[in-house]
C-alpha cells in the first residue's frame, strides 16, 4: 500500500507532501489541487498501461489528457521538469524525475531513485535512456527477493489501477462486449467497459469482506445484485449477449411492481452509480481505487451509504482515494468508523485551498478523525454551506 506521495514543481504545487492510508478523502475548494494528487497516480497508471516499454511519461491517455509540459509543471516555481515520490514504508521509496521542452507532449525519466528501508538504493542520475525499462521502472534484478517484490507488486497495481470520472457514462440499450485480454482491463474512466466486466467475470469472487451475506453466492455478478440494493430497493438487472453480434443487452428494474425495462428509464442515479459499484466490487487486494464525486445524481441518504460503502471496500485491501464535494459522503465514512468498520489510523481526510488565497494558512490541511467520527477541525469553508445558508435565512447574519 502507498504511504506517502510527494510532488515537486507538479501544477499548482512547488513541494506537497501527503500521507496515505487505506482511505484517502479530498475535499475543498474547486480548483484548489485535489485532481492534481490523483493525476499524479494517473499520469504514472496510463504511462505503465499503454506504453510499457517506454522511457517517457506519456501526459496524454486514455486516462488523462494533461496537454504540453508546460501544462503540467507549476508555472510559479517550475522550468521545464518536476518529481513525484511513492513510498511504502514497509518496503522502498521510489522518485522519478521527469523532465521535457515546454511544448512537448511527453516528458522524459531524467532520474530515478529507488531507496529499500534495508539502506539498498538505486540511484541513476545519468539520463534514463541508458538503463533498460519497463513500465516507468529499472528493467534489471536487484539481489533483495522482497525488492524485486515490491517493485513487481507496485507495476501491478498501478498499471491495474480503477478510475472513475464524474463524468461516468450513461445507461445505454446496448453496449460494446469487449474481450478482457489482460488483468489491466477494468470498467474504465466513464464506465464505459461496465457491461463487459459484468459479463465476463460474472461468475469471479469478490473479496470476503465485501460479500454480503444475503446472496446468493459470493460472485461479483450475485454480489453487484446485493449491494445495489442498498442504495435502489429492489434493484435487478439482466447483461446478455445479443446473438450474432459484439454487443450486450441490459435491461433493469427498480421495483418489484416493475418488469425489466430499457436503462434510459432507470434514472441518472443508476447510471452513476451501476460503474462505481461494479468497479470497487471487482478490485483486489492490493489494488488502487480511483473516484471522483461519488455523490453525483444520489439522493443524501445515498451519498452517506456511499461513504460508507467506499469504507467498506477499503477494509477489504484496497486502497481508496475520494474526491468529494459531499458532507454526506463524509458523514457516511464517520458512521462507518464508529461502526469500527476501519479504525481512524486508516482513513486520511484532507482539506484544499486555493493556491495563495490565504498565506497564513497551509495549502492542504488535514483533518483528523477519532473513533466516535469526531473532526479534530473544521476550517472556513469546509463543509460549512448549509450553516452559513440556515444563519442568513434566520435572519442572524
Amino acid at each position: 500500500m502507498l504511504t506517502r506521495i510527494d510532488f515537486e514543481c507538479f501544477k499548482c504545487f512547488d513541494l506537497l507532501k501527503l500521507q496515505l492510508c487505506s482511505l484517502n478523502l479530498l475535499t475543498g475548494t474547486n480548483a484548489s489541487g485535489k485532481s492534481t494528487v490523483l493525476q499524479a497516480l494517473l499520469l504514472l497508471s496510463q504511462s505503465m498501461r499503454e506504453n510499457p516499454w517506454s522511457k517517457k511519461l506519456a501526459l496524454n491517455g486514455n486516462l488523462v489528457q494533461q496537454g504540453t509540459v508546460s501544462d503540467v509543471v507549476d508555472s510559479a516555481d517550475g522550468r521545464n521538469s518536476f518529481a513525484i515520490t511513492l513510498r511504502d514504508d514497509s518496503v522502498a521509496s521510489i522518485q522519478w524525475e521527469f523532465k521535457g521542452e515546454r511544448e512537448a507532449m511527453s516528458m522524459d525519466i531524467e532520474r530515478i531513485y529507488i531507496k529499500h528501508r534495508d539502506g539498498m538504493v538505486f540511484n541513476d542520475s545519468q539520463p534514463f535512456s541508458s538503463t533498460p525499462s519497463f513500465r516507468l521502472l529499472p528493467d534489471i534484478e536487484f539481489e533483495s527477493h522482497h525488492f524485486n517484490t515490491f517493485m513487481r507488486t507496485l507495476q501491478r497495481h498501478l498499471s491495474k489501477l480503477t478510475y472513475l470520472t464524474a463524468e461516468r457514462l450513461g445507461l445505454h440499450d446496448t453496449y460494446r462486449y469487449k474481450d478482457i485480454l489482460s488483468d489491466y482491463f477494468v470498467v474504465g474512466p466513464n464506465g464505459e467497459n461496465t457491461a463487459s466486466i459484468l459479463h465476463a467475470n460474472q461468475n469471479k469472487p469478490v473479496e470476503a469482506k465485501l460479500v454480503k451475506d444475503d446472496a446468493p453466492s459470493s460472485s461479483l455478478l450475485a454480489q453487484v445484485k446485493a449491494h445495489m440494493n442498498r442504495f435502489i430497493t429492489d434493484f435487478d438487472f439482466t447483461n446478455e449477449p445479443i446473438s450474432h453480434t459484439n454487443m450486450l443487452n441490459m435491461n433493469i428494474r427498480t421495483s418489484k411492481t416493475l418488469n425489466l425495462h430499457r436503462p434510459v428509464h432507470a434514472g441518472l442515479g443508476v447510471t452513476k452509480l451501476l460503474p462505481i459499484v461494479v468497479g470497487a466490487l471487482s478490485a483486489e487486494k492490493g489494488d488502487i481505487f480511483i473516484v471522483e464525486n461519488p455523490e453525483t445524481h444520489l439522493h443524501p441518504a445515498g451519498q452517506a451509504m456511499m461513504g460508507e460503502f467506499l469504507t467498506e471496500v477499503a477494509s477489504a485491501g484496497v486502497q481508496v482515494f475520494v474526491k468529494t464535494h459531499s458532507d454526506h459522503v463524509l458523514n457516511g465514512v464517520r458512521k462507518a468508523i464508529i461502526k469500527q468498520i476501519l479504525s481512524p489510523g486508516e482513513v486520511e481526510l484532507y482539506f484544499f485551498r486555493q493556491r495563495g488565497s490565504d498565506d497564513r494558512l497551509p495549502q492542504v490541511q488535514s483533518i483528523v478523525m477519532d473513533k466516535y467520527g469526531n473532526l479534530d477541525a473544521w476550517p472556513k469553508d469546509f463543509f460549512d454551506q448549509y450553516e452559513k445558508d440556515l444563519i442568513y435565512i434566520a435572519g442572524w447574519s
